[in-house]
């Protein structure tokens, strides 16, 4: 069975902390700027994109505790600071996920190879990633097997959240194919969800024409976010 938990009682109950995150716990699946502006993502509604994925990685973070920080960073107009979000981005899409979706659970960037034989026809590619818990070329020492895991590692939100480091990102890997039995004794996976947009600047400064301009050009970005996917709730930080 999948999960590095042998144990399936324990299991279910560890998978079932992430259906409920609790206030101001997020799963932020971030885009880089070749996304936004040429990728299926911005041309198709998320949702749909990702119910064609294997594979989604996000980020869990605590935006409350997030919006605070960037709030007591009060800069005067000639200072200039780098805002660690926890987030590998600045734009993301926030997502709804079903507990029996979370593949893996890594409070780092672990590198894994979410297209693995996509383009080379190894359907087994990403299986044997999987449970091998080597990911991508470059990235060995971040491999979980580099510490004697898999990628099918199942902590919960709150072991997640204390051992990430917001300088960083960790790594929530999650199935975005409905009707994949994960886990046995457990529900098949679901459709994934996209509830809103979050948008958190890293680059800070306290001169307000240089703070607009920036705020200009993501909200240009977000809103081309919005007419593919509809009405959706924005997150500014």
């Amino acid at each position: 069975m999948l999960g590095e938990c042998k144990n399936q009682k324990k299991l279910h109950a560890t998978l079932e902390k992430w259906r409920n995150l609790g206030e101001g716990k997020i799963l932020v699946h971030t885009l880089s700027e070749e996304y936004l502006r040429s990728s299926e993502l911005a041309e198709k509604k998320a949702e749909e994109v990702f119910s064609s994925w294997d594979v989604i990685s996000c980020s869990l973070i605590n935006v409350d505790k997030l919006s605070k920080k960037a709030d007591d960073l009060d800069l005067r107009p000639w200072e200039h600071t780098r805002l660690n979000t926890g987030l590998f981005f600045e734009i993301g899409l926030i997502l709804s996920v079903p507990p029996q979706n979370i593949l893996g659970t890594h409070a780092h960037d672990v590198w894994f190879p979410n297209h693995a034989g996509t383009k080379n026809g190894h359907t087994s590619a990403l299986t044997d990633a999987i449970f091998s818990g080597k990911g991508k070329r470059g990235g060995e020492k971040f491999w979980p097997a580099a510490k004697g895991h898999s990628y099918n590692r199942i902590l919960t939100p709150k072991e997640i959240l204390s051992r990430s480091d917001s300088s960083q990102h960790n790594e929530i890997l999650v199935i975005g194919r409905k009707g994949v039995n994960i886990y046995p004794g457990y529900s098949v996976t679901g459709r994934v969800r996209v509830t809103g947009i979050i948008c958190a600047s890293k680059s800070r400064t306290g001169h307000g024409l240089f703070s607009s301009l920036q705020d200009r050009e993501n909200k240009v970005k977000i809103a081309k976010l919005k007419n593919v996917n509809g009405k959706l709730d924005v997150i500014y930080i």
